[in-house]
């Protein structure tokens, strides 16, 4: 029985009414905390990682989830753009291979995976870069950046120094670019590496003896080789690439003048001036200890592909092909006369210059001539790219020959000689003269697209351009490593 008025009785209902609708209220706002903050932890919990953070466009990379929903659809994107899907399983995890977009620029890119279900999302870092990384680029010294995507024939024009970098002497020296450095030898006998965005020095380290040779970068170890004719001081080194920290040298003749090391299959290669007048090694690219020997020619730079390494002879006259492993001979073609030039292989035919004034074209695998065509006389190599071999001569042109056939295909003045091994990247030749100028030019027709000066003081500029992440870097007489890039990019 209640006791009290109807309005007594009313506010008594009325209260516990209240009380319930509050204590309700309150459960439902905790229940909406505790649910916001599970939904938080679970998307906070949501993570990728890369197989790799840095590489080139095109490069494949593996993408590996984790803390997903269960058996949901998993977006992938680069920059915003689909670059893949796939599901989770049953703990919310997957793996999936992507491929970095050809036309990603250097620099900075975001990798995105986001569940459809849930709508969980976790992101990484991608660090994209086109390496120059050793002395006519690859193994097989094409002197082709294939993955270059920021200068080309529209823009090239416009070209302007973004930094230069001092040595203590001049510079013969190519450069390498690689791991966000350029490295470059010069004749004060130190080997530098400079902060490839902006020219800071990184390090240098001390040979002792002037630099010709230019680097090659495999992994974390940077090669060179050092000597000065007469000295009897002919060394292969090995630095770390990130501290310029000695791992290890190696004898290597009297002196190591024109070659420049290349790696393969965990063997170093490089020539040097001995007697007989040449010596081809082959040392273990980790500890450099001596695994094989070959006597060849004039100490010029080796190139690798398909396991044949091949060698100009310059006392037989011959381009020689051994075997990479052993040193063995596998064939010996003759090219007419002695020759300081380097050959460069691509699509089973090997390539080289003669004093002859003759490029030839060899079959790779058995020696056999296929074409021959006159050029002049030439202190360069030869470049390959989209089925046109680039050759300058000293006296003359450079000139773009049919890589299969031999036929030219156009030749062009660039000052009174072409004294650099060319350069060729996304639709753009770069050579540069006796007068010092640096020239790019469109690589299909020859028109000149622009005329960069660098400051030579002598006759003769070995050092060779190299083409990477929208910079083009080369050494000069002047003592000075030149990088030129677009107006309004940072490399």
């Amino acid at each position: 029985m209640i006791v009290g008025s109807p309005l007594q009785r009313g506010e008594r209902e009325w209260i516990m009414s209240y009380r319930l609708l509050r204590a309700f209220l309150i459960l439902l706002l905790c229940f909406g905390i505790f649910l916001s903050t599970r939904v938080t932890a679970l998307a906070a919990s949501a993570d990728i990682q890369l197989s790799s953070s840095v590489g080139a466009p095109t490069s494949s990379i593996v993408v590996t989830g984790s803390n997903f929903q269960q058996g949901e659809k998993v977006i992938i994107s680069f920059d915003a753009l689909k670059a893949g899907s796939t599901t989770t399983d049953s703990t919310g995890a997957f793996k999936k291979d992507i491929t970095v977009p050809a036309n990603a620029l250097p620099g900075n890119h975001s990798v995105d995976a986001t569940g459809q279900t849930s709508g969980l999302s976790a992101s990484a870092t991608f660090l994209v870069r086109t390496n120059w990384p050793m002395s006519g680029y690859n193994q097989a010294r094409t002197r082709y950046n294939h993955l270059e995507n920021v200068i080309n024939p529209t823009n090239a024009s416009t070209l302007v120094v973004d930094w230069t970098a001092q040595t203590g002497d001049s510079i013969e020296s190519s450069p390498a670019v690689a791991r966000g450095l350029a490295y470059v030898g010069s004749q004060d006998g130190y080997l530098y590496a400079f902060n490839a965005s902006n020219g800071t020095l990184a390090w240098r380290a001390f040979v002792g003896t002037a630099i010709s040779s230019s680097p090659a970068v495999a992994g974390d170890v940077v090669y060179v080789g050092a000597g000065r004719a007469g000295a009897g001081n002919g060394r292969l080194y090995a630095f770390n690439a990130s501290t310029g920290r000695l791992i290890w040298s190696s004898a290597a003749g009297i002196a190591i003048l024109l070659s420049s090391p290349v790696v393969a299959d965990g063997l170093v290669y490089i020539n040097s001036l001995s007697n007989p007048p040449s010596t081809l090694y082959a040392f273990n690219a980790a500890t450099g200890a001596l695994v094989w020997t070959a006597s060849e020619g004039e100490d010029t730079s080796p190139a690798i592909a398909n396991g044949l390494l091949y060698i100009n002879n310059s006392s037989s006259r011959t381009l020689d092909a051994l075997n990479a492993s052993t040193g063995a001979l596998v064939w010996s073609s003759s090219i007419g006369d002695f020759t300081i030039t380097s050959p460069a292989v691509a699509n089973g035919i090997v390539y080289i210059g003669s004093d002859d004034q003759n490029l030839y074209a060899f079959n790779a695998t058995t020696g056999t001539l296929i074409w021959s065509q006159p050029i002049g006389i030439s202190v360069t190599s030869p470049a390959i790219a989209n089925g046109i071999v680039y050759m300058g001569a000293a006296n003359t042109n450079l000139s773009a020959f049919n890589a299969a056939t031999g036929a030219l295909v156009w030749s062009q003045p660039v000052g009174s000689g072409a004294v650099s091994s060319p350069a060729v990247a996304n639709g753009v030749v770069y050579v540069c003269s006796f007068e010092h100028d640096l020239y790019a030019l469109d690589a299909t027709n020859g028109t000149q697209l622009a005329k960069l000066a660098t400051g030579g003081i002598g006759i003769i500029h070995h050092s060779s351009p190299a083409v990477a992440n929208g910079v083009v870097y080369i050494g000069s007489e002047d003592h000075n490593l030149y990088a030129f890039h677009l107006p309004g990019t940072t490399p």
